[in-house]
């Protein structure tokens, strides 16, 4: 990330305005539970609207908690990485991403 050269003095500047405009927010209620659930769900259906079109291009669309506990990059490579207890099996998402591309689908027992 590239720092900013700026003077003390616009620092200042910019985090009273930051303050001032999280106090705006605040009484405006935007930080209130109900129009962050309404954000949340306005966030989830363009979400769903995005991955319908995605599917209607021939892509299998899976939530990442759905797929995998983490993904991994070696080597500029992306893998989905399972952690499983000993005689645990894959859930029914997990494994239908397992099928689709096993060489990229790791699962370490502990």
């Amino acid at each position: 990330m590239k720092k900013l050269n700026i003077g003390e003095k616009q620092r200042e500047s910019m985090r009273q305005n930051g303050l001032k405009s999280n106090a705006i927010r605040k009484a405006n209620g935007f930080y209130s539970s109900e129009l962050q659930s309404k954000r949340c769900r306005i966030r989830m259906e363009n979400e769903c609207k995005m991955a319908d079109a995605l599917t209607a291009e021939g892509y299998n669309v899976f939530s990442p908690t759905v797929v995998c506990d983490r993904i991994a990059v070696k080597d500029g490579i992306v893998y989905f990485v399972e952690f499983k207890k000993s005689g645990q099996k894959l859930r029914p998402g997990q494994q239908i991403v397992h099928d689709l591309v096993p060489e990229k689908y790791l699962i370490r027992y502990d």
